[in-house]
């Protein structure tokens, strides 16, 4: 009875419309429709992150060791990274004490194209400075195949694009036994590459 009503003597089913199933590409982009509010969202949840370093001490280590710098470079926090960066005592160079990995090494083994790029344009930076085990930020981006990250450390002028690990391994070679084709490219496309 509730599914149709009666016009004249013959009832007619009542047609509901259908609705309208919601596919990924109904749902609006904060991202794409609010840039602004986008960095500017990021910017408040890395200044919270920088606010709640252990005491409020941004040269102070945390509870592992690692420096503020160092944690934040390794998160992906360009953000903070920049602002840290900021600080007349913050050591762009120091390393944590797992892996004696600098922030450079830490970002760039992440694929954090954008702390890559704030670290670099630190003239403090050293570009070739290696972890524990010798190998470089360009071996670490190299390794996990980060392709932009490979880019930009290739382009700059201090880079040594050959320098190997304890272990004898190039960045070159890293990424051919991860089978990174498009790094291994990438690479082979640097003038001062050895392919040998």
């Amino acid at each position: 009875c509730c599914n149709s009503f009666h016009v004249g003597s013959a009832p007619m089913p009542i047609q509901w419309p259908q609705p309208k199933l919601a596919s990924v590409d109904d749902i609006p982009s904060w991202e794409h429709a609010a840039p602004t509010l986008a960095v500017s969202f990021g910017r408040l949840q890395e200044e919270k992150w920088l606010k709640a370093w252990p005491g409020g001490d941004l040269d102070a280590k945390d509870e592992e060791g690692w420096s503020a710098l160092q944690r934040a470079a390794a998160e992906g926090l360009a953000v903070a990274v920049k602002e840290l960066l900021r600080r007349p005592g913050v050591e762009v160079n120091g390393v944590e004490p797992t892996k004696g990995q600098p922030a450079l090494v830490l970002a760039s083994r992440g694929g954090h194209e954008a702390v890559v790029r704030v670290l670099l344009a630190c003239a403090k930076v050293e570009v070739n400075l290696a972890q524990a085990s010798g190998h470089t930020a360009l071996c670490g981006a190299a390794s996990e195949g980060r392709e932009a990250v490979v880019e930009l450390l290739l382009a700059h002028a201090a880079v040594d694009p050959n320098q190997a690990g304890h272990d004898g391994r190039t960045p070159l070679w890293m990424a051919a036994k991860n089978n990174h084709v498009a790094t291994v490219r990438l690479l082979l496309a640097h003038p001062a590459v050895d392919a040998e």
